[in-house]
């Protein structure tokens, strides 16, 4: 982040590219765009309400391949509204064996739009947005300089 936290950038994708631009660049961002504003530009962390459960201290983590990974506590608020299914891994590392228990809300609102599919990690001391929930925009743009993600679709179909 310190060397990206410099940068502008507009990751396309529809066309799997990511343009590196200036700090003082701004595309056209249409009206219907998902706004995520952070306060530190080294540790991106975002506010995101889920259904009528509001989270704190949400990572914007490009490196987490999934939607969404929060805490048990969290994640049974959602389940008691929601239908999802459940499925749990374990994972042999170097020194010890990790279970890791997958959610998936056939449908959620978050920040006020509704989405399909949400695929939720619980994780115990960390919360992330990952990588997955934004490739379900055709375009993001990370404006480092306003601490600001904006993420939309051209035909506004969420």
């Amino acid at each position: 982040m310190n060397v990206l936290s410099k940068l502008n950038m507009l990751f396309l994708s529809t066309q799997n590219t990511l343009d590196i631009k200036s700090f003082d660049f701004k595309p056209q961002i249409p009206s219907s765009a998902t706004i995520l504003q952070y306060k530190d530009r080294i540790s991106p962390k975002v506010t995101l309400r889920l259904d009528n459960v509001v989270i704190d201290d949400i990572l914007i983590d490009t490196g987490f391949d999934g939607d969404l990974a929060i805490d048990e506590h969290y994640i049974e608020k959602l389940k008691s509204n929601h239908s999802c299914d459940s499925m749990i891994s374990t994972f042999l590392t170097l020194f010890d064996t990790q279970t890791v228990k997958n959610i998936t809300f056939s449908e959620l609102y978050i920040n006020e739009r509704l989405y399909k599919n949400i695929h939720v990690v619980q994780l115990k001391k960390r919360r992330l947005l990952g990588s997955k929930f934004l490739k379900r925009f055709d375009k993001v743009f990370w404006d480092s300089k306003n601490l600001t993600v904006y993420m939309w679709n051209e035909n506004d179909e969420y």
